[in-house]
């Protein structure tokens, strides 16, 4: 699965000297575990993983006599080089970065020994394209481990103290998931339990302490044990985090088998 992250752009021109970077001072899309600094055009890749990098620059001229040629430049990686046998026209390259130790940086430079000017005869002298080839995976769940708890017909944050495995999901924020990557995502919630009296109970996902309308109504039976069950696919963006609110039509205690997780709430990123 792949995913364009940076897409930056060069529209003033000008000269790049020996071993400098292209600076690209317009950033098209930035997301995801990249950055940017159209001061000095240098992207710093913040997360593990391979991408793809895919460049151009439309060129006047170069002070040397055996064409022009841009290379990207990391320590993570050796020298990927473009080069053009004629100093008017277009140079252009790509290479993969595979980044095991983030940070790592990454930036494209002059690869001669003269300057080199930039086109003046187009809007878009220089462009470069960050494509993500493998997004990380994303999932983990929370879950409540309590003998019973308390519920009334306001809706009220359930305890979910218990993690399962995790992966590029946050567990910093108490009762909650916290995504770390946009992208969609299937929800699962599952309430396994039993109320003192015939009951009503409904169960919400809420997305930054706002209820959400991904919510299901259960009938709980007088000490038989019920099962709400809910299944969907969000749009989440970075930061959001998931918990779980519960009401019921009258206050009661909703008691839960202590051999398993009475609620338990799941993510896992789809794309």
């Amino acid at each position: 699965m792949s995913k364009v992250i940076l897409q930056v752009e060069n529209k003033t021109g000008g000269t790049i000297a020996p071993l400098d970077n292209l600076v690209f001072e317009v950033i098209k899309k930035q997301e995801g575990p990249v950055l940017y600094n159209p001061a000095t055009g240098i992207i710093t890749f913040e997360r593990s993983g391979k991408y793809l990098i895919q460049w151009w620059a439309s060129t006047a001229s170069g002070d040397t006599p055996f064409g022009l040629s841009l290379a990207l430049d990391s320590p993570s990686a050796d020298l990927q080089s473009g080069t053009s046998p004629v100093k008017t026209g277009q140079v252009n390259g790509f290479g993969v970065l595979e980044v095991t130790s983030p940070p790592a940086a990454l930036s494209l430079k002059n690869n001669i020994a003269g300057n080199i000017y930039l086109s003046n005869v187009v809007e878009t002298k220089a462009s470069l394209l960050v494509t993500q080839l493998d997004e990380p995976k994303a999932f983990g769940a929370i879950y409540n481990l309590l003998n019973a708890i308390l519920i009334g017909q306001v809706p009220a944050q359930v305890p979910m103290g218990n993690p399962s495995v995790v992966e590029n999901i946050s567990l910093a924020n108490p009762n909650a998931l916290t995504i770390v990557d946009a992208g969609v995502y299937r929800v699962d919630i599952m309430l396994n339990g039993r109320t003192s009296s015939t009951r009503e109970v409904t169960i919400t996902l809420a997305v930054n302490d706002t209820p959400s309308s991904f919510q299901k109504e259960g009938l709980f039976y007088l000490g038989s044990m019920s099962t709400v069950y809910l299944t969907g696919f969000m749009e989440l963006n970075e930061g959001d985090k998931l918990t779980l609110l519960m009401s019921a039509d009258t206050d009661t205690t909703l008691g839960f088998d202590p051999a398993q997780p009475g609620v338990i709430l799941s993510v896992m990123r789809v794309m």
